[in-house]
């Protein structure tokens, strides 16, 4: 089944915590590992109607993850994500934002795009 939204983005953006939260609001959501793909168009495969690229700073990363991750190797996930940031229906840096500002963010952008109506949770 195509899913409605698709999650893409640098290690520690918040992908798997975003497509947790949006399933439990009911939606589709997907996400696809194109950080640490080759394959640029990756995402494509899923055929998503709503592409979200999330990204945040090196440091946020090392934040979340608790751990060094080496700049070369962020800047190469960035890069590999070139594509999807180009095609995409939304761009979001996640660095400053709660879990569900960020869903509030996406579902306001996914709305406009698509012309479904809310649910109120976005207010």
């Amino acid at each position: 089944m195509k899913p409605e939204i698709m999650i893409v983005g640098v290690c520690a953006a918040g992908k798997t915590t975003l497509v947790e939260k949006l399933r439990e609001m009911g939606f589709s959501v997907e996400t696809v590992s194109q950080e640490h793909s080759s394959n640029p168009y990756l995402w494509k495969r899923q055929d998503p109607s709503f592409l979200v690229v999330l990204d945040c700073e090196l440091e946020t990363a090392k934040e979340r993850r608790k751990r060094d991750i080496p700049e070369n190797r962020f800047l190469a996930q960035k890069n590999r994500l070139g594509k999807a940031r180009e095609e995409s229906d939304f761009f979001l840096k996640t660095d400053n934002l709660s879990v569900e500002e960020s869903a509030r963010l996406i579902l306001k952008a996914y709305r406009e795009k698509t012309g479904e109506e809310g649910t109120g949770w976005e207010q």
